[in-house]
C-alpha cells in the first residue's frame, strides 16, 4: 500500500463559460446586498419627523387652496397670489422630502443616485423661485419668472423618477417602498383625469392627488420613520 499523496486531478468538465456565468451570477447578489446595507450614519427619528411635518403642512396648504380657489386663478389678484404662495409651501415640503431621500439613500448608494438628487434639487429650487415670484411680482414679463416657469413641471417629473427608483431600490420598507411612486405621479394622474373627465376635473384631481399622495405620505413617514431607515 502506497502512502504517497497525489494532488487531485484538475477538472475538465467545467468550462470557462460556466465559471464566468457563476461569477456573474454573484454580481447582482452583491449589488443587492450593497443596496440593503444599513446606513453608516442613519438619521434620527426626530430628524425625519420634522421634515415629514414640513411635507404634511405644505401638501395640506396647497391641497386645500386648490379645492378653494382652483388652479386657474387670475395672476396678480388675491386668489392667484394665495394659490402661488401655497404652491411654494408645497414645494418647500417636497424639498424637505428630498432631504429625507438623500439622507436615507433611498435611490441607492451610488454616484448616479446622488447626482440625480442634486439635479432634482436644482429643478425644484428654480420652481420655488418661480412660485415665489408669481405670489409677489406676478409678472410673466419678468425674465426670471418667465424662464423659471418650465421648472415647475420638470421638478414634478423628476419626483416621479425618484418615486419609481425608490420602489426599485427597496431601501424604504413596507408601504413606503411603493407609496412615493404613487404619490409623486402628480402629472400623469391629473392629466389623465382631465382627459377622462374634462378640464373641470383638474381642481378636484389636483387637490386629491396632493392630499392623499404627498400629504398622506408625510403622515406615514412621521408615524413610521423606521421604515425609511431612521434610528431611535
Amino acid at each position: 500500500m502506497s502512502l504517497t499523496d497525489r494532488p487531485a486531478p484538475a477538472r475538465t468538465d467545467v468550462s470557462g463559460a460556466d465559471t464566468s456565468a457563476a461569477t456573474s451570477s454573484r454580481v447582482p447578489a452583491q449589488r443587492t446586498r450593497r443596496q440593503h446595507e444599513p446606513l453608516a450614519d442613519p438619521p434620527t427619528a426626530s430628524w425625519v419627523r420634522r421634515r415629514a411635518a414640513v411635507l404634511v403642512a405644505g401638501g395640506l396648504a396647497w391641497s386645500l387652496t386648490t379645492y378653494a380657489v382652483g388652479l386657474n386663478t387670475p395672476a396678480g389678484e388675491l386668489p392667484g397670489r394665495i394659490a402661488d404662495l401655497s404652491s411654494f409651501c408645497f414645494q418647500a415640503g417636497v424639498m424637505a422630502l428630498l432631504t429625507i431621500i438623500h439622507r436615507t439613500q433611498a435611490l441607492g448608494p451610488g454616484r448616479v443616485a446622488r447626482g440625480f438628487l442634486r439635479v432634482e434639487a436644482v429643478l425644484l429650487g428654480l420652481a420655488m423661485v418661480n412660485s415665489l415670484l408669481a405670489a409677489t411680482v406676478a409678472d410673466m414679463g419678468n425674465p426670471v419668472q418667465f424662464w423659471t416657469d418650465p421648472f415647475w413641471p420638470l421638478s414634478m417629473l423628476g419626483m416621479l423618477v425618484c418615486g419609481v427608483r425608490i420602489a426599485v431600490a427597496g431601501r424604504w420598507q413596507g408601504v413606503l417602498r411603493f407609496y412615493p411612486s404613487i404619490a409623486e405621479a402628480y402629472f400623469p394622474l391629473v392629466m389623465g383625469s382631465i382627459l377622462l373627465f374634462g378640464r373641470d376635473a383638474a381642481d378636484i384631481a389636483s387637490g386629491t392627488v396632493v392630499l392623499l399622495g404627498y400629504t398622506g405620505m408625510g403622515v406615514v413617514i412621521a408615524a413610521r420613520p423606521d421604515l425609511v431607515g431612521a434610528r431611535g
